[in-house]
């Protein structure tokens, strides 16, 4: 058998579990799968992990690396409990999720809304994310919060070399 492409290789592969009457819950875990492959290779960015060992700074990096005080940094303890991805978009909004695809809580500045992506000047950004702090550490650095967050999402209206080239930044705990 040849296969071009993800799909006739899904179907080849849906086609053996019925001749060979693999369960439904194990075709449907197949399906799932494939969707999630399918996924990944249409994902057009790249994913730069910062990782290190606890309380090692890699959340003051990340501010650096982008120029924006965004995620909580603390010498004395560690702060980041959630995963928590920043990349670019035209406006400024955090998605919380509990699972991997829908969000649970949306934080969206109205304002910003508003704003067309090269109004966004360094201090309306940071207004912003002066607002928004609150919220941003709640769910990234508390653990009472954190424990039910599979991830965090903060898209910036960010000019930033590493954003203008599809590179998501993940903190990770």
């Amino acid at each position: 058998m040849t296969v071009s492409n993800i799909s006739e290789l899904q179907s080849a592969v849906m086609q053996m579990g019925k001749s060979y009457k693999w369960s439904t819950a194990a075709q449907k875990k197949i399906k799932q799968s494939f969707e999630l492959l399918q996924s990944r290779i249409s994902d057009k960015n790249f994913y730069l992990g910062v990782v290190g060992e606890f309380s090692s700074g890699k959340s003051t990096f990340i501010n650096a690396l982008i120029g924006l005080d965004i995620l909580k940094e603390d010498i004395l303890q560690g702060t980041t409990c959630s995963p928590t991805l920043l990349c670019y978009d035209d406006f400024f909004d955090i998605e919380i999720y509990t699972d991997k695809k829908t969000p649970y809580i949306k934080f969206s500045e109205e304002e910003g809304k508003n704003l067309k992506k090269q109004n966004y000047t360094v201090s309306i950004l940071n207004k912003l994310i002066e607002d928004a702090r609150p919220f941003i550490y709640r769910y990234t650095a508390d653990e009472k919060y954190a424990e039910r967050i599979s991830k965090v999402v903060i898209r910036l209206p960010h000019k930033n070399p590493l954003f203008d080239n599809n590179i998501v930044i993940v903190d990770t705990p």
